[in-house]
């Protein structure tokens, strides 16, 4: 999907502030826990011509907060006690402030 628009930065600094409307639907990937990558570019012209392109990729994902438990042997045994490690991250990776 590619969404175009064409903008002139009205601000004294130059900068442009804009919203996106995604798609409803995105297919995530297991490894990512479900989660999609989506990569926003913006290419900027200025009166000269000249033009510069930058991206930046961003995760889409249903929850903002993602819990995974790891069997510390990586199965559960039956019969035995499992220790689990419960591991937490934010949808980009970055990890939630321990409380």
């Amino acid at each position: 999907m590619v969404e175009v628009a064409s903008a002139r930065a009205d601000r004294h600094d130059g900068s442009y502030h804009f919203d996106l409307k995604l798609p409803s639907y995105f297919a995530g990937l297991p490894l990512s826990n479900g989660a999609a990558r989506v990569l926003i570019e913006a290419t900027v012209k200025d009166s000269a011509g000249h033009a510069e392109t930058r991206g930046e990729p961003i995760t889409v994902s249903e929850s903002p907060l993602i819990i995974t438990a790891v069997p510390e042997g990586g199965t559960l045994v039956p019969g035995l006690e499992n220790q689990i490690f419960i591991l937490t991250s934010y949808a980009d990776g970055t990890r939630p402030a321990l409380t």
